[in-house]
This record gives C-alpha cells, structure tokens and sequence, in this order.
C-alpha cells in the first residue's frame, strides 16, 4: 500500500538546483522530497528503493556520488564531463550508465542531452545537466502512485529509458 509524503516541486524548471530523492519500502511506502542529509541512514537499508536524481548539480552537489555512493572516480568524471556515445560500464556493486536523449525547442534541427545513470541493486541515481522529459514523466508517475517505484529501480530505469526512446519518434518522423 501507498503513503506518500509529497515534497516535491512540480512548477516548470527555471534552470535552478533541483535534487530529488524518492523513496520506497514495503514498511514506510512511497516518500518523495527526502533531504540529502538523511540519505546516508537510508542507504544502509538495503530493503529500502531509492532513486536520486541530480540536476544541473553544482560540484559541491555532485559530491553525493563519492561521498553517499563510493561511486568510481572515472564514472563521477563521465558525470560531470560531456560523453558523445552512449555506454555501460560494470563497477560489480554497480552499473554506470550513459544514454542521449533528445531535446525539443532548441534552434538547432536535431539536439541531444546526455543522463547519466548509476544502477545498484537498491538504488538507481540519474544525473543531467538540463530538464528531462522522460525523467519528469517518471517522477511524475512515482508521484501519482504508479507501480514504477514499488516494482524495483531496475523497472524506474526502464520507464525513464523508454520515455528517452519515445522521445525521439517525433522527431524521426520530421525525417521521413
């Protein structure tokens, strides 16, 4: 069963700081807008879901990914430096992942932005330096109680990569 605790930001994104973090377990239910000094204790459980999202971070910010995660110093890197191709790479505790998804309203024809992901068996962290629609569409979907967060972070990362290749239809049809 759901109990939510809503704290999160639903008005457009005006290119200020935006951390997320969501929550789940069977014995607290769906919690959104965790502060990120509560996320080292709720790490140690490894029955609790947790997504991190980190948008347009400062470097101060960023610092979550070495000091909460212990994430690979070259990944962090991969982060906050611009990677042209897609990738995966396996850490053993973790996957780090680089996909490009489209990005609509720039004066350019076609325009990519790069989400970086980071896949534990109880976590998933998305990292972007500009709004993603399909990690909007995700959170919005955790948000209105949908199974996405309940169902494992391997499914949360499912849905924000399949909204990532939706996104991209409307603009292969331009082409045809």
């Amino acid at each position: 069963m759901f109990r939510a605790r809503f704290c999160y930001r639903t008005e457009p994104f005006s290119g200020a700081v935006v951390i997320t973090i969501f929550t789940y377990s069977k014995e607290e239910g769906f919690l959104a807008g965790i502060p990120v000094e509560n996320l080292p204790e709720r790490l140690r459980d490894p029955r609790r879901l947790i997504w991190v999202d980190l948008e347009s971070a400062t470097t101060e910010e960023a610092l979550i990914l070495s000091r909460d995660f212990n994430f690979h110093p070259l990944a962090i890197e991969d982060c906050i430096a611009e990677t042209l191709l897609p990738k995966i790479d396996d850490f053993g505790d973790y996957l780090f992942l680089v996909f490009h998804g489209s990005r609509p309203g720039t004066d350019k024809p076609f325009e990519t932005a790069e989400i970086n992901f980071f896949l534990g068996a109880n976590y998933l962290v998305t990292y972007h330096d500009v709004p993603s629609r399909s990690i909007n569409r995700t959170k919005e979907r955790c948000i209105k109680m949908s199974p996405a967060m309940t169902q494992g972070v391997d499914f949360l990362l499912h849905d924000i990569l399949d909204g990532l290749v939706d996104n991209y239809f409307p603009i292969l049809d331009r082409f045809d």
